[in-house]
């Protein structure tokens, strides 16, 4: 019957080549703590095997890997870890073939392709969200929601409403003004916004296409609907 790979293994640190379980009954995943193997050298051979899971990132610590990693025809899956980009010392045979990896090849992996003698990677779902070819198993993220488009023409004295796809009435404190040249949206629809009054201005009603000057003397905050009488001892001036 098949059997899983101990965890224990873990705790050969001084563990430096040939893990040969090639065409044996070994299933589940392969466990995270073989990352502490950190003097591995040479020879992962667990090609056709029935172990299944991901890669562990933590293999990424044999940075003294030489030769022979060799995952062939196996039912390993998902993402390549962008970490086995460290075995930068590999020269000689990656094959993981004929399993079910997906996603993007990792740039930092990929690299290593063209310094590694017998590197096979065919056969796997490699340029293929995994969510996609495996979707069992992975979620792809939700698609973002597409922002409204406008379904009219808003006048002056609207604003666009992405939420309703409708145009709305500016407030008070607030102003839309059709640009010069836009008929007022007769070419087509046109996304604008009801834009606050900048301080020194104000409307006092709805639908305004433009805001109000402060007469002498009196002041307003951003986005007010009347303005203010000055203190005594201050003042304010109108530009001509």
């Amino acid at each position: 019957h098949n059997i899983a790979i101990p965890t224990q293994l873990g705790e050969w640190t001084g563990f430096t080549t040939w893990f040969n379980a090639y065409l044996n009954s070994l299933s589940g995943p392969l466990p995270t703590e073989l990352g502490r193997l950190t003097s591995f050298e040479a020879d992962f051979e667990i090609a056709e095997t029935s172990l299944t899971g991901t890669i562990p990132t933590q293999l990424g610590e044999w940075t003294g890997f030489t030769s022979n990693f060799n995952a062939q025809y196996s039912s390993l899956s998902g993402p390549l870890p962008t970490e086995l980009g460290r075995l930068s010392l590999l020269t000689l045979s990656f094959r993981i073939e004929s399993n079910q990896f997906c996603d993007d090849m990792p740039t930092e992996l990929e690299a290593l392709s063209s310094g590694v003698s017998d590197w096979v990677t065919s056969f796997n779902n490699l340029g293929t969200p995994c969510c996609e070819a495996l979707p069992n198993t992975f979620t792809c993220a939700p698609t973002p929601a597409p922002t409204g488009a406008p379904t009219q023409a808003c006048g002056s004295g609207e604003g666009y409403d992405s939420a309703t796809a409708q145009c709305i009435t500016c407030t008070a404190g607030e102003y839309s003004a059709v640009p010069a040249g836009d008929d007022d949206g007769a070419s087509g629809p046109y996304i604008r916004e009801c834009t606050a009054c900048v301080a020194g201005k104000f409307t006092n009603a709805d639908g305004a296409d433009e805001c109000e000057e402060c007469g002498v003397g009196k002041y307003s905050a951003a986005e007010s609907t009347a303005c203010t009488d000055c203190s005594a001892g201050t003042y304010t001036l109108v530009a001509a």
